[in-house]
């Protein structure tokens, strides 16, 4: 992810996030509610559209995530 940011009107919730995520790692999420834990994830799997920046995903690539449902 590059610069990636997201906001919802006036409410910011990640500004210019930068982060790499490599084959065979996993990540964990932690924090307050309404911080933008799960809008993340959305928007690495293509459910959300992100205020600004870009995400860039190889075309092999395979995701798996528990939902906090």
């Amino acid at each position: 992810a590059e610069n990636l940011s997201l906001a919802f009107g006036n409410r910011e919730l990640f500004k210019d996030l930068n982060f790499m995520i490599a084959k065979g790692d996993k990540i964990a999420l932690m924090g307050r509610n309404g911080t933008g834990k799960s809008s993340l994830l959305k928007i690495l799997l293509g459910e959300l559209q992100q205020t600004s920046g870009k995400v860039i995903k190889p075309e092999s690539l395979d995701v798996g995530y528990f939902s906090q449902k």
